[in-house]
């Protein structure tokens, strides 16, 4: 047994310590593909379709156009959040340009810079404590810790690997140019680190707080800061808040705000500051007890705050507790660390509000891709200083239980990954958790309608409406009442669609008209309804819903069609042969259009002999 072997285990540990970088590349990569690979034979999920299988732009590379705002229409829903993710966007579409429109390509690229920001890390904490074999370890529990897999299994997850990669890259070469290079070399790296950081800037907006995690580890690390390194740290970090000063500017001329429009509601921005502390608990939860761990993870800021805030106090008090009593250096790692994990936490704590329905908040896992570094530099410091020099855990135990939690980790992520595989096991899984989840109840009951399984559709439809009518009839801005009604309408409309396949055409047709009262100009929902009249042998009120689906949507070869169905089937050949002409015109390759054209013209000339 190894813990038998002392001998061996001090030649492991020094073993550990001579490693290279690329010995540490080889090890990152080898467990990194490991914990991911059954997630690279996934298909595209859920957001992945909207913003890269079905996005028409993708193969655009003009850089004019993606680095130009999206348009965004006049309407009273706009977001208070807005996007701006130009680098982002070109990632995407470069990595189209090489691999095309494979969702294989895309996982396998994802699982590679997961890597890469493990190499970073490791390469940050060495440069930060100077000890190999520790760095090493943080580097590997965030490659492994299953909280990462919401951002790596998920394709989209992709603007959380983009950012941080960004912003450590950012990050390492002001290390080295301020605290290692010289002379030109110093510039140079001075000059990347700004410049990555801009980057990381138009990738995410949460690398704002780069600066921030800067001057706190020159607090941290430094001594006489405010005195005579004044010149030496304080200038070079006025480049970066000279960056973000034009990063906000650029956001004030494109969308009129910086990050933030001022909150309408004082009353919902205290209620979301009051559901921190739980925020805080969860998230804490997460990292040290992952469990449970599933997609649009949200809490529910209507839920009591007292306890989460005792409970919060105490836990803050005990680290409080340990950063005091621990000595140096592992208290300046705790410090750091715990620095690093609130500042960078702060962007997605929903003082910005990232809600989710009604009063749920966004708590997802993906939130803690960057803050989990923080967490691992107090955990390595606190650990090394109570578990090793103070409750004299040995070496061979303590590799052993990190081992352990490895192979932990890696089989976590393995089952995990297999909730990737399809939206229906991936919605199935959230609303084991969240079963009042609107939003997820629908979007499962379109999965099962793609599947098929129109019944169970059916079902969760009837479920997602029930709960988005309840939304509908508490909230009091008109604004957000509309919100809703939008949900509600596509919901009518999508069970309607579930019945009719399932030949409940009289429900089918009770839903089509809930969702026409609630946009009367929806030229689908006209053709659909006419469709259901059209089944029952109801031609005139087909034809109605027909004309008035063509009205509103003129061009639509398949309403044409379906019109020119009910005029022949009424004797009205002079309308109908001008809807078939036409349809043959403009879908001049169809072999149907033609067929349908020659067959009522033919049946006209009998019809006349």
């Amino acid at each position: 047994m190894i813990s038998e072997n002392p001998v061996l285990l001090t030649n492991v540990h020094n073993g550990i310590d001579r490693l290279q970088p690329a010995h540490i590349i080889l090890i990152l990569a080898a467990l990194g593909m490991l914990s991911y690979a059954n997630a690279v034979f996934h298909p595209f999920v859920h957001d992945d379709v909207v913003f890269l299988e079905k996005n028409p732009n993708l193969a655009n590379l003009d850089l004019e156009e993606i680095f130009s705002p999206a348009s965004d229409p006049d309407n009273k829903l706009s977001l208070i959040n807005k996007y701006y993710r130009p680098v982002l966007e070109l990632v995407n579409r470069l990595l189209f340009r090489i691999i095309g429109i494979n969702p294989h390509g895309f996982h396998f690229f994802n699982i590679l810079l997961h890597i890469l920001n493990s190499f970073l890390v490791y390469l940050v904490i060495r440069f930060v404590i100077g000890l190999n074999g520790l760095s090493l370890a943080a580097a590997i529990l965030f490659l492994l810790h299953p909280v990462q897999n919401e951002a790596v299994a998920c394709i989209s997850g992709i603007s959380n690997l983009v950012f941080a990669f960004l912003c450590l890259m950012s990050f390492y070469a002001y290390l080295i140019s301020a605290h290692s290079a010289e002379g030109k070399k110093r510039v140079f790296l001075y000059g990347t680190s700004l410049m990555f950081f801009l980057m990381a800037l138009l990738a995410k907006e949460q690398a704002v707080v780069l600066p921030l995690l800067i001057i706190v580890h020159e607090l941290c690390f430094l001594s006489g800061f405010f005195g005579k390194a004044f010149k030496k740290y304080w200038l070079p970090i006025g480049g970066f808040l000279l960056v973000l000063a034009g990063y906000f500017l650029l956001r004030k001329m494109l969308f009129g705000f910086t990050l933030l429009r001022p909150a309408d509601n004082q009353g919902e921005l205290w209620m979301r500051v009051l559901a921190i502390p739980r925020s805080l608990l969860i998230y804490l939860g997460l990292i040290f007890f992952p469990h449970d761990l599933h997609y649009y993870r949200s809490q529910d800021i209507l839920l009591p705050f007292l306890n989460p805030f005792l409970v919060m106090l105490l836990v803050a008090c005990v680290i409080l507790f340990l950063i005091i009593r621990t000595p140096r250096p592992h208290k300046t790692w705790m410090t750091f660390g715990m620095a690093w994990f609130m500042i960078s936490l702060a962007p997605v704590l929903n003082i910005v509000p990232l809600i989710n329905e009604f009063s749920k908040i966004f708590t997802a896992e993906h939130f803690l891709y960057f803050p989990l570094m923080g967490m691992l530099f107090f955990v390595m410091g606190a650990g090394i200083y109570w578990l090793g020099q103070k409750a004299k855990i040995s070496y061979p135990v303590g590799f052993l239980a990190f081992g352990a939690i490895c192979a932990i980790f890696i089989g976590m992520n393995m089952k995990q990954n297999a909730y990737w595989r399809g939206e229906i096991p991936l919605f199935e899984r959230t609303l084991q958790f969240q079963k009042d989840f609107g939003r997820v109840r629908f979007l499962l009951a379109k999965a099962y309608e793609k599947e098929g399984r129109h019944e169970e559709a059916v079902l969760e439809d009837r479920k997602a409406l029930a709960i988005m009518k309840g939304y509908e009839q508490k909230v009091q801005k008109e604004e957000v009442k509309e919100f809703y009604r939008g949900f509600i309408k596509g919901i009518h409309y999508h069970l309607g669609y579930c019945l009719d396949i399932l030949g409940k055409n009289g429900e089918a047709l009770a839903e089509f008209k809930k969702a026409l009262e609630l946009e009367a100009d929806n030229g689908v929902v006209h053709y659909s309804i006419g469709l259901s009249y059209l089944k029952v042998g109801d031609i005139q009120n087909a034809i109605s819903y027909f004309e008035k689906s063509l009205e509103l949507n003129k061009g639509d070869l398949m309403v044409m069609n379906s019109l020119a169905v009910c005029y022949q089937e009424i004797g009205r050949y002079d309308q109908a042969e001008p809807l078939l002409r036409t349809i043959a015109e403009k879908d001049s390759g169809s072999v149907s259009a033609r067929r349908n054209l020659e067959d009522f013209l033919k049946k006209r000339q009998d019809m006349t002999f």
